[in-house]
């Protein structure tokens, strides 16, 4: 399960593509939080610069969360919500 959340950084300022090809952890999750097999789930995200509502987390077997879906022209949310998000490992 996750709680808080996570402010995007692009690389236009408020445009462009988000740094570290959108992952959003620096180190992986420990190894006994990790899935098998890649898990997606959504996220709530803010509503300023983009048409969406919600985005998509990757979560992969390496560790790493990725979000996927941001930093087209027009997609670009300040924040994501990871609260009350959760999958099964």
């Amino acid at each position: 399960m996750f709680r808080g959340g996570v402010g995007i950084t692009y690389s236009g300022g408020e445009t462009g593509t988000p740094f570290n090809n959108s992952q959003i952890n620096s180190s992986p999750l420990p190894t006994n939080a990790r899935p098998s097999t890649k898990r997606t789930i959504t996220c709530a995200c803010s509503v300023q610069r983009t048409t969406l509502s919600s985005v998509k987390l990757d979560i992969n077997p390496e560790g790493t969360l990725v979000l996927i879906g941001i930093g087209a022209t027009d997609e670009n949310p300040p924040w994501v919500s990871l609260n009350g998000t959760f999958c099964s490992l």
